[in-house]
């Protein structure tokens, strides 16, 4: 559920309908002009969210075998979970294990009855990547200390489905058991997993799980393997342990911090008035400078990497604050994105900064950071907002449609309205 990426993909749109509506009606000299101009408009933005939704689905479409593969390699193991071995099987079924057939014999040799020399052909090269070890008998899928709080899950069934993505990222953790971290609080290193519960916990891995509106424990186990890339390539490991000396502050981040806030204006504010739950995020787009930044970035003034290691450092210090407030309010906790349109201009979203540095930008929180926004609300949009909303909303999921959010009646600034937000919560 794309909600993070959903204002700035909205704004995108609002941006390219006033400019080809403002170009329309300076090179057209008929009466009707108007007229043509809003049909174009509407055809416009009709082909271009229809290209975005094409372009997600294709990509989706990438990763369909290797979920498919991988929920099927834990079905078999579901199968055979009595026996000690997966290729122990009863002679009742011509010596071919449950689930084998579907999984590795092809077409012919199914039809050929040959399932005990393909099986034999198969057996000494059968593991590969994607493949789950042949469980013992007796062994509990998930480690005791992995257990969750009831409250976390909606329902059984979310709760077996975790159960299974943890399964299939065994092995990754494993991997992530002797990995440490200097905390300059402590004074030592400390091994991740135990000193940042809200990267490597259930919990985490529960936004993960979400981010599809149909859970999918494959997908989101693969999402989360490169999530853990990132996090090793990107050093994000050494940013958070930054974060817990001085959440939201990112003096240690990288530099250019001031830069970025100068010209990427952004206000949080951390409910402190509502029993500390929750955070409220306000992105003036409205005053962003994004030819500043684009220059800045282009000119090596400031680098990319300092940039989007500003942007992590803010949300690394949403995530630990949401953790701990989950775990405080035990109930899943979420940010309120309030993105005031007051003062948007078309000429704030030039392909160059859509390329050069709103892309990546849009990579590191999309990949990295799901399941974060609770309510998206568009302050002060322009009228023509609500007629590019209601196009895009069939395209878009209903969980992402709840979210959304219009408020052109408040009577004051966007950080009073943000103060207000945080009060009621």
């Amino acid at each position: 559920d794309p909600s993070m990426f959903l204002p700035l993909l909205l704004t995108l749109l609002l941006v390219e309908s006033m400019t080809i509506t403002h170009t329309m009606i300076n090179n057209m000299k008929c009466a009707k002009r108007t007229w043509v101009c809003i049909v174009t408009l509407v055809l416009t933005m009709i082909a271009t969210t229809a290209t975005t939704v094409d372009g997600l689905s294709q990509a989706a479409g990438s990763q369909h075998l290797l979920q498919q593969q991988e929920m099927r390699s834990y079905a078999c193991y579901e199968e055979t979970a009595a026996d000690t071995r997966l290729f122990s099987t009863s002679a009742s079924v011509g010596g071919e294990p449950a689930g084998v057939t579907t999984m590795f014999l092809g077409k012919r040799e199914r039809l050929k009855g040959t399932a005990r020399s393909v099986m034999s052909f198969l057996r000494p090269s059968i593991q590969h990547k994607h493949d789950l070890p042949p469980p013992q008998v007796g062994e509990d899928i998930v480690s005791a200390e992995w257990n969750l709080p009831a409250w976390a899950c909606e329902d059984a069934e979310e709760k077996s489905r975790l159960t299974k993505m943890k399964y299939l990222l065994k092995d990754d953790f494993s991997a992530l058991s002797n990995k440490e971290v200097f905390l300059t609080g402590v004074g030592k290193n400390v091994k991740v997993v135990e000193a940042f519960p809200d990267v490597y916990s259930d919990l985490r891995l529960l936004r993960f799980l979400r981010k599809d509106k149909v859970q999918n424990p494959a997908a989101a186990a693969d999402r989360f393997r490169r999530f853990l890339t990132w996090r090793q390539e990107f050093g994000a490991d050494t940013i958070r342990a930054a974060v817990e000396n001085s959440p939201f502050h990112p003096s240690t981040a990288g530099k250019g911090e001031e830069e970025v806030k100068r010209f990427i204006p952004c206000d949080f504010c951390q409910n402190d008035q509502n029993d500390g739950e929750g955070v409220t995020m306000l992105l003036h787009i409205g005053d962003w400078n994004t030819a500043g930044i684009t220059a800045k970035i282009e000119s090596g003034a400031l680098s990319l990497e300092d940039f989007l290691a500003y942007w992590a450092f803010m949300f690394e210090s949403l995530a630990k604050k949401l953790h701990e407030d989950t775990i405080t309010s035990k109930k899943m906790l979420y940010v309120d994105q309030i993105c005031d349109l007051t003062t948007l201009s078309m000429q704030q979203f030039s392909p160059r900064f859509v390329t050069r540095v709103l892309k990546p930008w849009l990579s590191l929180t999309q990949n990295n950071y799901p399941e974060t926004a609770k309510r998206i609300i568009f302050f002060h949009p322009p009228r023509i907002l609500r007629l590019i909303w209601a196009l895009v909303t069939p395209l878009v999921s209903p969980g992402t449609v709840a979210k959304v959010e219009l408020n052109r009646d408040f009577k004051g600034t966007s950080e009073q309205f943000m103060r207000s937000e945080c009060i009621a919560g």
